[in-house]
């Protein structure tokens, strides 16, 4: 796999894997052993919420922390869309 995978991850990419352990890793699901995507899935989630998090802290400065939480954040993304495309919401 590992020949094949490097040459479709470098012409896919234009770039050459440095170390394609990592993208094997990547797409090897749990159940075909323990060197499997999850704790890279883990660590990209923690990623995704922290530039989220500072996104948002930027773009509603004045909000309070509860209104940020996980719980409303998807209003608060919405309002942000809203308000990025109005010609996409006839507003």
């Amino acid at each position: 796999m590992s020949d094949g995978l490097a040459g479709w991850i470098t012409t896919t990419t234009g770039h050459a894997p440095a170390d394609l352990n990592l993208f094997e890793r990547a797409l090897t699901h749990g159940s075909q052993g323990a060197d499997n995507y999850e704790r890279l899935e883990f660590l990209g989630d923690r990623v995704l919420g922290l530039v989220m998090a500072e996104w948002l802290t930027e773009l509603f400065p004045v909000e309070a922390e509860g209104a940020l939480s996980n719980e409303s954040w998807i209003s608060l993304l919405m309002s942000a869309v809203r308000a990025a495309a109005p010609p996409l919401y006839g507003t």
